[in-house]
């Protein structure tokens, strides 16, 4: 289990006595899940006083770190190596082979490989491993393609990426078609979006839904838990979008800061995220009330899917369906907890005076 060195707290200041009620999924089922309880332990932020906010009960933390950390260190030692992407460019002089050699670098077990930790945690071993890769999907997308007669593999890193194809199909075979789902969004996310004219909230979380690569997170989530649940069926709809807006909301609170010292620094450019559309609809002045604002439509999404989750249950799931839908909402409560505990947003500013053991943390 990795050790919580950082903590970093992208929410608005608010006062002590702004209580919220908790919600605990994993104790409104008949039976509990399994994949859940198998693959992860409960974990409590708020034992040690972490910037935890949220309407929802506990985290789940997977058992497979190892696994996790070791399927991390291999395919960014591979595109370090790999002269056929190490000079190709992703973003403003910066080439897949530095990425891959900073990723490499001390302390880059508090960094991108925390999210599959506590955003897929009902996963086995071996698809939490397969899961992991998700973290450099922009890296190697054309691979992701699977393996071709007339494309041969011919370095260690493409024959690594092909095998990786062919153990989601694999596993797909042993239950569910999630695997199949989340290699079709990996190939639709996180590609850059033009954002358009946004007018409202509404039509940035809209154009956020598609470029946050919510889908993929949903599909890996399912693939987690062995699932066959139709993700385009009508009745999951609300659910879904629900859990997508709150994937957004929690992406951009935490990165705003970070935003707006790039954004200053280059001295050009366009803000996109959802505190400063807040601010812009709201015509508020500061930004600390649109980051409260931000933080009250993120309870109101986790409150949306709760309310769904339960009429849902009312209505009749089936053992399988409901495993998935409590996967997705694992995968939204750990997206804060990453946000929070990662490198990514807060950098070494966030690092805490003491580190926290996972067990001290356990419910």
């Amino acid at each position: 289990m990795p050790t919580i060195a950082y903590a970093y707290n992208p929410w608005p200041t608010l006062p002590a006595s702004s209580n919220k009620q908790l919600f605990y999924f994993h104790h409104r089922g008949q039976a509990k899940n399994p994949f859940l309880a198998a693959n992860s332990v409960e974990i409590d932020p708020l034992i040690a006083k972490l910037p935890y906010r949220s309407s929802i009960g506990y985290v789940h933390a997977s058992r497979h770190w190892d696994a996790n950390l070791d399927a991390t260190r291999q395919i960014l030692t591979l595109l370090a190596a790999d002269t056929s992407v190490t000079d190709m460019e992703v973003n403003r002089g910066i080439t897949i082979g530095k990425l891959a050699r900073k990723g490499l670098e001390a302390g880059f077990e508090h960094s991108m490989v925390l999210a599959t930790h506590y955003m897929f945690p009902a996963g086995d071993k071996h698809r939490t491993a397969l899961i992991a890769l998700h973290l450099f999907q922009q890296d190697f997308l054309r691979r992701l393609e699977g393996p071709s007669r007339s494309d041969p593999p011919s370095t260690p890193l493409q024959r690594y990426l092909d095998d990786v194809v062919r153990g989601i199909e694999s596993e797909d075979k042993a239950g569910g078609n999630g695997g199949k789902e989340m290699l079709d969004e990996l190939r639709n996310a996180f590609h850059s979006v033009d954002p358009g004219k946004i007018h409202n909230v509404e039509g940035y979380l809209e154009f956020r839904r598609y470029d946050v690569g919510s889908m993929f997170c949903v599909a890996a989530a399912k693939f987690s838990v062995k699932s066959a649940t139709p993700l385009d069926h009508p009745r999951y709809s609300r659910f879904l979008k629900s859990f997508s807006n709150h994937l957004s909301l929690i992406n951009d609170l935490a990165s705003y800061d970070k935003e707006v010292r790039a954004l200053e620094l280059r001295g050009v450019g366009q803000m996109v995220n959802v505190v400063d559309a807040v601010k812009k609809a709201t015509c508020l002045r500061s930004t600390e009330d649109a980051k409260t604002v931000t933080w009250l439509l993120q309870l109101q999404f986790e409150k949306e899917m709760m309310d769904e989750f339960d009429t849902l249950l009312a209505q009749g799931l089936s053992d399988e369906d409901r495993w998935f839908l409590e996967a997705v909402l694992a995968c939204a409560v750990g997206n804060i907890m990453y946000s929070t505990t990662t490198t990514r947003y807060g950098g070494e500013a966030a690092k805490l005076g003491k580190s926290h053991q996972i067990s001290e943390l356990l419910v």
